[in-house]
């Protein structure tokens, strides 16, 4: 599987991008290619620091970013146990993301 060509920059003096091996590493700097969960964590980083969400508090966007991915865990715990409470299936469903609404609120009835 060929990995996404990255939209930074491989070294910051140069005008190449990374390239990925199959193994999961650039080949000009040998940068591993992020996970999904760290591309989320780094996303919602910079999404909090692009609307300055952390100045009200005083709180680096890096540390906010953690608390509310923390956040999403400890939902999802309690999500599984409440459905296990309950004697449903407490595995965790995919929806596809083209899915219409429609069909995701239908899915959960």
């Amino acid at each position: 599987m060929a990995m996404p060509a990255s939209l930074e920059w491989c070294d910051k003096g140069t005008a190449r991008q990374h390239e990925w091996t199959a193994g999961g590493n650039c080949l000009h700097c040998g940068r591993r290619y992020p996970t999904a969960e760290e591309a989320f964590a780094s996303g919602l980083e910079s999404l909090i620091n692009r609307f300055s969400r952390e100045n009200a508090s005083n709180t680096p966007d890096f540390i906010l970013a953690q608390y509310l991915l923390t956040c999403l865990a400890a939902w999802n715990t309690a999500t599984q146990q409440r459905d296990t409470w309950y004697g449903r299936d407490a595995r965790p469903c995919s929806v596809p993301s083209n899915a219409p609404v429609s069909a995701v609120s239908e899915s959960k009835g």
